[in-house]
């Protein structure tokens, strides 16, 4: 028969192949109560009335299905306000450059025409001038 030997505290001790597939048998069987042990502790632990709350707590989660869903659909709405909003904004922006660019215009044009007339005026001063002399 095989041996196996492991260590313990003092010293070496001999087991046979048969032992540690038992204890690894017996490991395995306890593993697999361990879901239902713990789910009987949790049952065990539950207050008396908890199969009374089942309708309250439906109707809260009903409740909260219905809210989340009002809130997703205030959550849609802005963004599709958002959108409208963003075009808009693209809108007076166009509009405020097109009227940008028609003030830069007109006063490109009233500075040439002060430009004309000052000139217009230096010329009949110089004019005047020559007559005079």
């Amino acid at each position: 028969m095989a041996t196996v030997l492991e260590v313990e505290e003092a010293g070496l001790i001999t087991r046979t192949v048969d032992d540690v597939e038992e204890d690894e048998h017996d490991l395995k069987k306890l593993s697999r109560s361990f879901p239902g042990l713990t789910f009987s502790v949790m049952l065990a632990h539950l207050p008396r009335d908890a199969i009374s709350l089942v309708p309250r707590l439906t109707t809260e989660v009903n409740e909260l299905k219905r809210r989340l869903a009002t809130v997703e659909d205030h959550v849609r709405q802005m963004k599709l306000r958002r959108v409208e909003d963003s075009k808009e904004n693209v809108r007076v922006v166009e509009i405020f450059a097109s009227r940008m660019n028609a003030w830069k215009e007109e006063e490109k044009r009233l500075q040439n025409r002060i430009h004309e007339m000052e000139e217009e005026r230096e010329h009949e001063q110089d004019t005047r001038f020559r007559e005079r002399s």
